[in-house]
């Protein structure tokens, strides 16, 4: 044999890795390598070209599975056997703990194999040599375990025709165990809910993408890019920051440019269904004034193939949408209430023009609305809160100073009304009186049973909140009155109904927390429509309760105000 093996290398396109020359199982071949006569520098170049081909072989510490197949060939006493003996020993140095020599076809050269591996080894102690003939007891999985826990590293010398059949029991047993595995877990319903999820996954046109990166881009003032990768998934990104897959708080975005986002992707989703109608719920609740009108341009845009049902508490959407697409909806009134006209309620055409547009409900406050008027009395005193709020809007500081003796329950003055309501809009009709004055006590006494004050049949939704708006006016007067007799409650300049509840509740007791809390948790008590400062939603009080809720409540308060007046608290 020659002492200096040179080994050519066909490598293409190979990874390796650095292989550690210095461990005892490479240090023990060494030295019986030497001891056979090999010169040093003959056992170097055999080191180093086992070395050379284990890096080819797949790294035990790496991260990834792989499979490498090659093949080394030599010629007749060229020092096979001491290369792919310094392979093994290489390899259970660097992390390897079985090695499968496939030692002939007859099994006397498996034995004569089996035993020069035994005698390279002898020296470690620590390394089996097995055959397939002789140990077949202990080729199986548990021993190869309970080798790997004691230390062992294991050399199997096989019959070619047995490390096959050998091969394919392992690899039944190996499909067999994935079979049991995978009926005992949850990966089947994982996998189907991921399909779900992908058959969910919208299409996205080209059209879609130029909405993405326009509508949505534009409107958040930042550069958006949307890109598709080899399997037609979109990668998004935003201010050259990856969208997708990214928590929130990874992203370069406000709360408000978060949900913008959020709520456009789902509308492009529902373009994209199948869905003749989309249903959206509130859409502009929780956006501030500026991505309110994004939301609403979005929605018109991106769903105009779509019947779209929009349902909602805050009449800006309805004003939102008609400042961009005048006339491009129609509304109605959903209520579900036991005993109450329920469904979807169409509104009257004039009763939409006034929700939308201001303009045209004053006009109708100077002309069509006091047509309409069923109970006079009762409209003006409905009408103080609005009419308060709008001369505050319009600077008629006299007015809004008048009507404020007539929203407090403890001021006593006397207040022209009808004149309150003519300096503001004018008699056109010459069906205002002259003259109505009021005080809180007239206000007070009056029946608190609501009846009609407007033509119902002409203008339901506005009689509905011009009731409403007289009853909250009602119990708030009645309650600040109460508190301040009951309780003798100093009263401050702009003293809020908020306040008094608190003085004339202050303490730590239970029964004056329930009263408390008791009060200021009613809608008709605490809300911006008792004055409408600011706010000039009319219609906002019949869209906030029902008539039957309202009732409730109202109820309700007066049994605390008599329980007050009795002394209970």
């Amino acid at each position: 044999m020659s002492d200096n093996i040179d080994m050519s290398y066909y490598t293409p396109e190979n990874e390796t890795w650095a292989v550690s020359l210095d461990g005892r199982y490479m240090t023990a071949i060494q030295n019986y390598l030497e001891a056979d006569g090999i010169p040093p520098i003959g056992v170097a170049k055999i080191v180093e070209n086992a070395a050379k081909t284990l890096s080819y072989c797949p790294d035990p510490e790496g991260t990834e599975q792989c499979q490498k197949t090659g093949i080394v060939i030599g010629k007749v006493q060229s020092g096979k056997t001491s290369n792919f003996i310094s392979i093994t020993a290489l390899a259970f140095d660097n992390g390897y703990d079985i090695v499968v020599v496939l030692g002939g076809t007859k099994k006397p050269l498996v034995t004569q194999n089996r035993d020069r591996i035994k005698e390279y080894f002898d020296a470690t102690k620590e390394v089996l040599v097995l055959d397939t003939t002789d140990f077949k007891d202990q080729l199986t999985a548990q021993k190869m375990h309970q080798f790997k826990k004691m230390g062992k590293k294991v050399v199997i010398v096989a019959l070619k025709s047995e490390f096959l059949q050998y091969y394919d029991i392992f690899n039944c047993k190996i499909i067999d165990y994935f079979r049991r595995v995978f009926e005992s877990s949850d990966i089947k319903s994982k996998n189907q809910e991921y399909e779900l999820i992908l058959s969910g996954r919208p299409a996205i046109s080209d059209e879609d993408l130029f909405y993405i990166e326009s509508i949505v881009g534009d409107s958040m003032g930042k550069p958006l890019r949307v890109d598709r990768d080899e399997n037609n998934t979109l990668r998004i990104s935003l201010s050259n920051h990856e969208f997708l897959n990214k928590e929130r708080d990874e992203l370069p975005l406000s709360t408000g440019e978060q949900n913008f986002l959020s709520l456009s992707f789902e509308f492009l989703k529902a373009k994209n269904s199948t869905s003749p109608i989309v249903v959206i719920d509130d859409p502009i609740s929780s956006f501030d004034s500026i991505y309110k009108n994004k939301i609403v341009f979005a929605l018109v845009r991106m769903l105009k193939d779509k019947k779209r049902i929009v349902l909602t508490h805050n009449t800006d959407v309805l004003r939102l949408l008609n400042a961009q697409y005048s006339n491009c909806f129609n509304l109605y009134i959903l209520n579900n209430t036991s005993g109450e006209n329920n469904g979807f309620i169409p509104l009257k055409p004039k009763e939409k023009d006034m929700l939308i547009d201001l303009e045209k409900l004053l006009d109708g406050f100077r002309n069509d609305i006091v047509r309409a008027v069923v109970n006079m009395d009762e409209y003006l005193i409905s009408m103080i809160s609005f009419c308060r709020g709008y001369a505050a809007l319009v600077g008629n500081k006299d007015v809004k100073d008048q009507l404020t003796n007539v929203m407090h329950g403890y001021k006593t003055e006397a207040v022209d009304i009808a004149q309150a309501y003519i300096s503001l809009f004018g008699n056109e009709t010459g069906l205002i009186p002259s003259t109505f004055v009021i005080r809180v006590e007239d206000i007070l006494r009056r029946n608190s049973e609501m009846t009609e004050i407007l033509d119902s049949a002409e203008y339901p939704l506005l009689n509905k909140t011009l009731k409403h708006t007289m009853t909250y006016l009602m119990l708030r007067l009645l309650v600040e009155k109460t508190l301040v007799e009951k309780k003798n409650i100093s009263l401050i300049p702009h003293m809020q109904l908020g306040q008094i509840i608190d003085k004339a509740f202050p303490g730590a007791d239970m029964s004056e927390i329930r009263m408390r809390v008791r009060l200021t948790s009613k809608k008709t008590l605490i809300n911006e429509f008792n004055h409408f400062n600011g706010n000039l939603s009319i219609f906002q009080p019949a869209i906030d309760i029902t008539n039957s809720s309202l009732s409730k409540e109202k109820n309700d308060i007066i049994n605390a105000v008599e329980s007050i007046n009795n002394g209970g608290v």
